[in-house]
């Protein structure tokens, strides 16, 4: 483009940005896989540019708040699930559910499938839809936290990169 002088580590760093930010957005939609993407977008930019000390350290912590930000996700709703008292085989029915209603209903079909996987395996396991429904809230507050805790992930994740670009 005329006017504009844009070098191959410009077009690099513009090219891993928005898978980044693609990424970032994974962490809120289920069918994207966020911490994983922005984790190979920066992987790709150290094998593109080159890692350096600085690269190799960035990597590192880039690598420790991915796998916590995963873990988080995974952690926060089985322990809350936990706390209410309900079986994991719940917790199994409304990855189920959520499963179907993906298929069923786009966009937000994972989420209202999941959210009625838990609340009709605990009213059968209960048999009070009073007792099913704090169990599902109880889920869905901790699915709430594990995805803040991957989105906050990302953030960390990103800002590292990005304090690697400027110091290279």
């Amino acid at each position: 483009m005329p006017g504009i002088d844009v070098d191959a580590n410009g077009s690099t760093i513009a090219i891993v940005a928005f898978v980044m930010a693609v990424g970032l957005l994974g962490t809120l939609l289920p069918f994207l896989p966020g911490l994983p993407l922005i984790w190979v977008s920066a992987l790709g930019f150290g094998l593109l540019e080159g890692f350096e000390t600085a690269g190799i350290a960035a990597m590192a912590a880039i690598s420790v708040a991915g796998v916590a930000g995963i873990m988080a996700g995974v952690v926060l709703p089985a322990r809350s699930l936990g706390a209410s008292g309900a079986p994991r085989s719940t917790l199994v029915a409304g990855a189920a559910g959520g499963l179907v209603g993906f298929f069923l209903i786009p966009v937000v079909g994972l989420v209202i499938g999941a959210i009625l996987g838990v609340l009709i395996a605990e009213y059968n396991r209960t048999n009070e839809w009073t007792v099913a429904w704090v169990t599902t809230r109880a889920v869905v507050v901790g699915f709430g936290l594990g995805v803040a805790a991957q989105l906050l992930a990302g953030i960390v994740m990103i800002a590292i990169w990005v304090a690697w670009v400027l110091i290279s």
